[in-house]
């Protein structure tokens, strides 16, 4: 019997390290990404004007992902724009197991304006169900400034199942904040106190 489990954990081990072969499995988070984001969405894009959280405009959007090697290939159509299409490196992306990734750009495409040269476009894709995404892209100027909102609530263009979006939360961060900030680090850890003291403890 222990010769059986043997073998049977050999057999075991040896399907895993033929599954990763090359470092990529359908169980690594790009794995992940890559799989669940292949294909075609439709939906609705909101333009929001991040200094007072309110749409600017209200647009269909229609989106292709196509799979390269170690990148994906996305290209998203608002409204009457022409067609803005992104790389999207895996490797530096950060990605999750469900098909969620956060992402860095020099560019947005066209999508948010385009913006001056020095800015930052962040994406964030979170996978709400099978057929269903929601991306957000944050572009900011050079100085660090927040200048434009682009939510993009997306579902599979084959799925007949996708529901009506639920209220997003991003909204209520929009707007013009003030306040205290404070860091805190953790204390320096006291020194032992040694043995065979006098008094409790």
């Amino acid at each position: 019997q222990n010769s059986r489990l043997m073998i049977a954990i050999a057999s075991t081990a040896a399907h895993a390290l033929t599954m990763s072969a090359g470092g990529r499995t359908a169980d690594t988070p790009r794995a992940a990404v890559a799989k669940y984001n292949a294909g075609a969405w439709r939906g609705t894009g909101w333009l929001i004007d991040p200094r007072t959280a309110e749409p600017l405009a209200i647009e269909d959007v229609t989106t292709s992902v196509d799979p390269a090697p170690s990148a994906l290939v996305t290209q998203t159509t608002l409204g009457a724009r022409d067609a803005a299409r992104d790389l999207l490196d895996l490797d530096l992306a950060d990605a999750d197991l469900d098909g969620s990734y956060s992402a860095e750009h020099d560019t947005d495409g066209g999508l948010l304006g385009g913006g001056a040269p020095g800015g930052l476009v962040i994406e964030h894709a979170i996978a709400v169900s099978d057929n269903e995404r929601r991306r957000c892209l944050l572009r900011y100027g050079d100085g660090g400034a927040l200048e434009a909102v682009l939510l993009l609530l997306e579902g599979r263009a084959a799925a007949d199942d996708v529901d009506a979006p639920a209220p997003s939360t991003l909204l209520s961060i929009c707007g013009d904040w003030e306040g205290d900030a404070s860091v805190r680090r953790s204390a320096e850890p006291a020194a032992a106190r040694p043995k065979g003291g006098r008094g409790f403890g």
